[in-house]
């Protein structure tokens, strides 16, 4: 899809360069991003080439991270062989790497860090101009002056005056327009994964920045043989449903304790006869920076307050989304598993150490797995209706690996001792993200030595048994375990509706492993929140998969499944169908985590 911008960034910048492409579109420029813009079963590199070539201008948001990124270079670079405007903005005070010295000496950057609001509003202007080939906002003329008023007897022009003086102040006072932003990603690696935000305006005095209608976007999740497939692309910018009231802005500054405060602002818009003041931006939070990268002081522009975006035309009446519900009942847990019996109903908990996941058996059975060709959302990547039997009870782990469970193995002298960053969600009980399935296979290394029993990743068939919850191959064959997907039962991008489904407002991030409805085996967010490796090699054309539920360690084997769908994507990527792959080694995905099994057998 053909955009006027393209937006180059880290992975781990994401948030802010999704503001950033919100703003633009809210502005009514449109924009490139590779997370919601990549369709599923497109080529990677091609995508990207296209969309560089079919732009008028590079918006590149730099950062520490960004100084680390082969593939933000090779862009820049076929920006430069393209002759393509390249517009860089510095989110943080870092300094450019000798690479992009070289290829920027010529560029005129746009520092955010020490005013977001002004930032932003030099980058819709700048943006602007080259877009429309217009004259920039900056050398606009100034309003028109007023005509002077004919002299008048002193009274009048006393009472004149007063009228004066009550209009300013109540111009001053009038209401502006929101604005709001969005953006893509790249990182060394190719995975691609993040996050939509859209924040509420306050207000600063300058030019006036026309607040248009977001451009329509749209993107498909999973993944063929393309970077596409290894992590579903990200949703693109939808409006929210209500507006909020603003709040002031803050602005952190790591070398004195300084903070600026914008005046609150309204969504209404009225034409006025001179231009009006520029909406202020609020600035997102950048995502934490690898120690090796980061230098030693650094200013960050701080985020401002999430607010609603304008929808786009939703097929159903949007609701306000309601917090995912945490499961009430606690359950016996026990401290092994059941004795072993092959006819078990299942649902039996267990946590073999204190630092262990729970597990929950789960019974044999037969079931029909993949999906009819006629499934809204399907991609050619997805196998066709097919009868799989587990012959033997397994457990699967209750929820995702949470970050204080992978703590735990680090701190225990497992995971090769990497500490995986949180991308500003936190820790706790929030999956572990930024994991590869190397990761994954040295955590399930970990808890076997931990425990002495058979733990390991499932097999996409063994997940996809789990997630759609059913022993029985008459099952009706339906993209979600709980029917009709809502906000409310899953942690996935809500702007978006799937078959006329409800939107709502979405915060786009992880949610605690236990805050959801489990499945009726259950297993708690197998859709949503995050995606989860599993054993299996990548075959983009999977035709006859095992029988038996068994992993398929054929095909490419440098790269791994990875099913669910996250907390980033749109409904359709949540279907117990939609698969997805990544690089085996690669940990630049903030929307993949990990689930474990474990084999189950007499005497074990």
């Amino acid at each position: 899809m053909a955009a006027a911008v393209f937006i180059t960034h880290s992975s781990r910048d994401y948030k802010q360069s999704r503001v950033v492409v919100d703003i633009l579109e809210k502005n009514g420029i449109g924009c490139w991003i590779s997370e919601r813009d990549i369709g599923a079963g497109d080529n990677y590199g091609d995508a990207i080439v296209d969309a560089i070539e079919t732009a008028k201008v590079m918006v590149l948001v730099f950062s520490a991270n960004a100084n680390n990124s082969d593939e933000i270079k090779k862009e820049i670079a076929l920006a430069s062989q393209r002759k393509l405007t390249v517009v860089p903005i510095r989110i943080e005070d870092a300094t450019p790497s000798k690479a992009f010295r070289y290829e920027l000496v010529t560029r005129n950057w746009i520092d955010c860090f020490p005013d977001w609001n002004q930032g932003m509003q030099t980058l819709v202007r700048r943006v602007s101009s080259i877009v429309n080939e217009a004259k920039p906002l900056e050398d606009m003329p100034p309003p028109r002056p007023q005509p002077k008023p004919r002299l008048q007897p002193a009274w009048i022009a006393a009472a004149a005056g007063v009228v004066l003086v009550a209009g300013a102040a109540a111009y001053g006072l009038w209401p502006r327009p929101p604005v709001t932003v969005a953006i893509t990603h790249h990182e060394a690696g190719g995975n691609v994964s993040g996050l939509n935000a859209a924040l509420s305006p306050a207000e600063s005095a300058a030019d006036t920045i026309d607040n248009k209608a977001a451009a329509n976007k749209s993107a498909a999740a999973g993944g063929d043989r393309a970077d596409s497939g290894r992590a579903a692309p990200m949703p693109g910018p939808a409006p929210a449903v209500s507006a909020a009231k603003p709040t002031p802005i803050a602005v952190a500054d790591t070398q004195g304790d300084k903070t600026a405060a914008g005046d609150n602002g309204s969504a209404g818009n009225r034409p006025a006869p001179s231009p009006m003041p520029a909406p202020v931006v609020p600035a997102p939070r950048p995502a934490p920076v690898s120690p090796a990268a980061a230098p030693k002081k650094t200013q960050v522009a701080a985020l401002g307050p999430v607010v609603p975006v304008q929808a786009i035309a939703p097929s159903a009446k949007p609701i306000s989304r309601k917090p995912v519900p945490a499961e009430s009942a606690a359950p016996v847990i026990g401290t092994k598993p059941p004795p072993y019996d092959v006819a078990t109903p299942g649902g039996q908990i267990f946590q073999e150490c204190k630092d262990c996941p729970q597990m929950v058996v789960v019974p044999r059975g037969t079931a029909i797995l993949g999906s009819p060709s006629g499934e809204p959302g399907r991609q050619s990547n997805e196998t066709a209706p097919h009868s799989v039997t587990i012959d033997k009870p397994f457990a699967v782990g209750r929820y995702a690996v949470t970050f204080d469970q992978w703590d735990a193995c680090v701190a225990d002298g497992g995971c090769n001792g990497y500490k995986p960053d949180d991308n500003g969600f936190g820790r706790g009980k929030r999956p572990v993200i930024f994991v590869s399935w190397n990761d994954a296979n040295a955590y399930v290394n970990w808890l076997k030595r931990k425990t002495g029993q058979p733990y390991r990743l499932l097999s996409e068939s063994e997940w996809e048994y789990a997630a759609r919850g059913c022993t029985k191959a008459d099952c009706p064959e339906t993209p979600f375990w709980f029917g009709d997907i809502a906000p409310d039962l899953a942690n996935y991008d809500s702007r978006y509706s799937y078959e006329g489904s409800p939107k709502a407002d979405h915060v786009v991030e992880t949610v605690p492993v236990d805050r959801g409805k489990p499945d009726p085996f259950g297993l708690t967010n197998m859709l949503g929140n995050v995606q989860q490796w599993v054993e299996d090699c990548w075959n983009a054309d999977l035709a006859a998969p095992p029988a038996d539920g068994s992993a398929v360690l054929s095909g490419d084997c440098a790269d791994r499944v990875i099913r669910g769908g996250s907390y980033s994507d749109k409904p359709d990527a949540l279907r117990a169908s939609a698969r997805a792959w990544d690089a085996a080694d690669d940990r630049e995905s903030p929307n993949i985590g990990i689930r474990v099994a474990r084999t189950l057998a007499p005497g074990r």
